[in-house]
């Protein structure tokens, strides 16, 4: 099953390091939403070189995931979001987000 319309935000921190001035923290983040295959497209990373990214994905009726993974320069990265529908019976924490470079 796919998700459209799941909103995916990806920020150039961890979440105990996000900027306080607002307008640095909406400069630097990127926000898309999944298309009507599940899919989704987001770059144009605020900064080259070595930092922590924070994707965070939200869906209608499957709750909110928060991952942070390792920016490794200018290397494409493919993301596999998992998320389990609440009508499941599934638990909150068990949505799962992984994270390979691309070859």
């Amino acid at each position: 099953m796919t998700l459209p319309g799941c909103s995916v935000i990806l920020e150039p921190w961890t979440p105990e390091k996000r900027p306080r001035s607002i307008e640095t923290a909406r400069r630097l983040t990127r926000e898309t939403l999944t298309d009507l295959t599940g899919h989704f497209a987001a770059g144009g990373t605020a900064k080259p070189g070595h930092y922590d990214v924070t994707i965070s994905v939200a869906c209608p009726s499957t709750g909110k995931v928060l991952r942070v993974f390792r920016h490794d320069r200018q290397e494409t990265h493919e993301v596999t979001i998992v998320l389990r529908s609440q009508q499941e019976g599934s638990a909150p924490d068990s949505n799962q987000i992984s994270q390979q470079p691309l070859n």
